[in-house]
């Protein structure tokens, strides 16, 4: 289903959510590597400021005070927000600016250039530690997580974090890769919370509790339309789609269907019209869409249903129970009959039995193109 994620309302602020504990665990793990090499650092440092002439020697100078490198903690590095070695220098700009000082001042002490030398050397080896910084930066880390991918920036994950910006397909593809997590878990969660996204949306009244959602998930897993195994080729199973999910629903009775021997007076007599959301949420599903946009649309052909049904009985030949309505029980023609434009009971014509003080036109025309 990895292909087609958009048709289902990803949550960035969830799917990072998810990834927080994973994410968090390789951050860590590249903090302690980069404090074991601030630390090589620092012991460099501290070679280079045990060359500082004494501050009897300084004095000579007019120099009151022995001047000294300041280390740079850890956390600055990591947290820098741009990655090359460029970068990493300007991070160490003050201390090499530091170390060079030293060196002119012993210059002018012993009038040798020897500890130039030196301080030069240790400058080297500290910058020969850059391009491993580079790697354990957060947003080294982060760089090597989404594949190497050279076009990675900080700013770029702050709008995929922030849900600014879609996270594109490949980065996803690489996230699972890299974590060895099934895809569809990052953007939807476990196939529990998949089937709440699913069902619970504005088209189904009341929302389904969550032991409802329980029975649907074992019931998709019986039909092995949840797998948590990886297939032959080594890529894990996809989520059942939408559409699937619906369809496993009714069949296995979570969202019930009007009794279709029921005759028409009595059902609507009885108030169960209502029993038609499902219907009308199924029918909107079948496309296999996010309608939730066009919510407004469908809530619009609640209240004008009992309306429809009133004028259809009063036909001499109109359809005595649900099943002569619907003119089949099963679930797939009843899709077809409501959305086929060649049925002799479309869903078309149904919107234009409706009266326009009851439906606007505006409206029927938006429901028509919904279901196109």
């Amino acid at each position: 289903m990895i292909k087609g994620y958009d048709k289902i309302k990803v949550d960035n602020e969830q799917v990072f959510k998810r990834l927080e504990p994973y994410l968090s665990k390789e951050f860590e793990t590249n903090k302690e590597k980069l404090a074991e090499i601030v630390e090589k650092i620092d012991s460099i440092i501290d070679e280079i400021n045990d060359e500082i002439p004494e501050i009897d020697e300084l004095k000579v100078l007019g120099i009151k005070k022995r001047p000294k490198i300041k280390k740079i903690t850890a956390k600055e590095i990591f947290n820098i927000k741009n990655i090359s070695k460029e970068e990493i220098r300007y991070k160490f700009y003050k201390a090499f600016e530091e170390a060079n000082e030293i060196s002119e001042i012993n210059n002018l002490v012993t009038g040798s250039t020897k500890n130039k030398k030196f301080i030069d050397k240790k400058i080297k080896e500290i910058e020969s530690y850059f391009s491993t910084i580079i790697t354990v930066t957060k947003v080294g880390t982060l760089k090597n997580i989404f594949g190497g991918w050279k076009n990675f920036s900080r700013k770029k994950y702050l709008e995929w974090k922030s849900g600014a910006d879609p996270i594109p397909n490949e980065r996803i593809l690489e996230l699972s890769q890299y974590f060895n997590l099934n895809p569809d878990f990052i953007l939807y969660g476990t196939p529990l919370e998949y089937v709440n996204i699913i069902l619970n949306t504005p088209f189904l009244k009341p929302a389904l509790s969550k032991e409802e959602c329980q029975k649907l998930v074992r019931h998709l897993k019986e039909q092995c339309l949840f797998s948590e195994k990886r297939n032959k080729s080594g890529a894990f199973e996809s989520y059942p789609t939408k559409k699937e999910v619906v369809q496993a629903a009714i069949r296995s009775g979570v969202i019930p269907l009007p009794d279709y021997d029921n005759s028409i007076e009595e059902l609507f007599q009885n108030g169960d019209y209502n029993k038609f959301n499902p219907l009308l949420t199924l029918t909107a599903l079948a496309k296999d869409e996010d309608y939730s946009e066009e919510v407004h649309l469908i809530e619009q052909l609640e209240p004008s249903l009992k309306i429809l049904m009133k004028n259809l009985k009063q036909k001499e030949d109109a359809p005595q129970n649900l099943y002569q309505l619907m003119n089949s029980n099963n679930f797939e023609e009843i899709l077809n009959n409501l959305i086929d434009p060649d049925s002799d009971f479309t869903f078309s014509k149904m919107l234009d039995k409706l009266p326009d003080d009851v439906i606007s036109s505006e409206t029927k025309e938006g429901l028509k193109k919904l279901i196109e």
